[in-house]
C-alpha cells in the first residue's frame, strides 16, 4: 500500500534570513558541571551550568566539554563548534513545534562537531534530536537520540552550494516518524556517511533519504556496518518524491536489515539502493521497488520472500 509520508522540509520552516554570527567569546575551552552556575565564567575551575552559557563563552571553532553527569540543553548553534559530552552529557528535548535539544543554523562555512552525548524527548509531543537547518558540515560521533517524537536527526539541505554529515558508533533508536530523515530542498548536494550505527524502532523509517520535488541537488547517503531493526516501515528509504524530486543514491554495505515490516526501499525513479555485503533477513517484505532501483552485488544474503519490484544484479568491478 502507498504511503503518502511528507519530509520534515514541508513541516517545519527552514530560517529565510542567514542566522545570527556567532557571539565572540574568549575561551578557547569552556565547560558545563552538573554543579555549575551559568552567572561562572565557565572555566574548568568554575563551569557553567548549561550548554548555552559556555556556547556564549567560548570562541568561534572552540570547545565545550561537561566535567561529570548531568543534563545541559537545550542547545541552538550558529556558528563553528565542538560540543563534547564524554558520553555522560544529556539534553531533553523541548517539547515545542520547529524546536529541537540542538538546533543548528550556521553559516556556510561552519562546522559542527557532536560527539558524547545523549539526547531524549522522553516521548513527548513535537520533539526532535537535532535539527540541521545550515552550516557547512555536521559530524555526530557516540551519541544516542532515542524518544523524539518528530524525528532523532533532520538534516535539511537547504542551501546552493555542498553540504556534509558524518555519523559514527551513534544510536537512533524510538524516534518518530523517522531515525534520521535527509531532505535536499535546493541546489547543493547533501552527502552522508553512517559507520558503525544503529537505528532501531523507530515508528517509520531508519533513515529517510529524500529528493523534494523542487530538489535539483544530488542526495547521496553511504552506510557501513551498520544496523536497521524493528522500524515501523523500512529500515532504509530512497525516496525522490515519487519520480518528481531530486536525486537520492544510497549505498549499504556490510549492514545488517531486520526485523523492519520492508527491508529497504525505493521510491520514485530518481531513487537508487545499492546494496553491498549485507544481509536482508526476518523482515515483513525484504525489498520493495515502486520507481527507482535497488542494486544488489553477488555478496549479498537475502532470505526474505515477500518483495515487491525485482533486484538489479550488479558485477563487481
Amino acid at each position: 500500500m502507498k504511503r503518502l509520508v511528507l519530509p520534515l522540509a514541508l513541516l517545519t520552516t527552514a530560517p529565510a534570513l542567514p542566522p545570527p554570527a556567532h557571539a565572540a567569546g574568549t575561551l578557547t575551552r569552556a565547560f558545563v558541571s552538573s554543579a555549575g552556575n551559568d552567572s561562572n565564567p565557565c572555566s574548568i575551575t568554575a563551569p557553567c551550568a548549561t550548554f548555552a552559557a559556555a556556547y556564549a563563552a567560548v570562541v568561534s571553532n572552540g570547545i565545550i566539554a561537561a566535567l561529570d553527569p548531568g543534563k545541559y540543553g537545550p542547545l541552538t548553534i550558529t556558528g563553528p563548534v565542538t560540543i563534547d559530552g564524554y558520553g555522560w552529557a544529556a539534553i531533553t528535548a523541548p517539547s515545542m513545534v520547529a524546536s529541537a535539544a540542538i538546533t543548528i543554523n550556521a553559516h556556510s562555512g561552519d562546522k559542527v562537531s557532536l560527539r558524547g552525548l545523549i539526547l531524549d524527548g522522553a516521548g513527548a509531543a513535537n520533539t526532535t534530536g537535532i535539527n540541521f537547518n545550515s552550516g557547512a558540515s555536521l559530524n555526530i560521533e557516540s551519541c544516542v537520540v532515542r524518544n523524539m517524537t518528530a524525528s532523532g536527526l533532520s538534516f535539511q539541505q537547504n542551501a546552493t552550494t555542498a553540504q556534509a554529515l558524518a555519523v559514527s558508533d551513534s544510536h537512533f533508536n524510538n524516534n518518530g516518524p523517522y531515525g534520521v530523515v535527509i531532505d535536499t530542498v535546493n541546489s547543493g548536494n547533501a552527502t552522508s556517511s553512517f559507520d558503525r550505527t544503529e537505528f532501531d524502532s523507530n515508528v517509520d523509517s531508519g533513515i529517510n533519504a529524500f529528493g523534494l520535488g523542487t530538489s535539483t541537488g544530488i542526495n547521496t547517503v553511504a552506510v557501513t556496518d551498520s544496523v536497521a531493526s524493528n522500524n515501523g516501515s523500512q529500515g532504509f528509504w530512497a525516496n525522490s518524491s515519487a519520480g518528481a524530486g531530486g536525486i537520492v543514491i544510497m549505498t549499504l554495505t556490510r549492514s545488517l536489515v531486520v526485523g523492519n515490516a520492508v527491508g529497504v526501499e525505493t521510491q520514485g525513479t530518481n531513487a537508487t539502493i545499492w546494496l553491498a555485503q549485507s544481509t536482508v533477513t526476518g523482515n515483513g517484505s525484504g525489498y520493495l521497488t515502486s520507481g527507482g532501483t535497488i542494486n544488489t552485488f553477488v555478496n549479498n544474503y537475502i532470505t526474505d520472500t515477500n518483495n515487491t519490484g525485482s533486484l538489479t544484479p550488479a558485477g563487481k568491478q
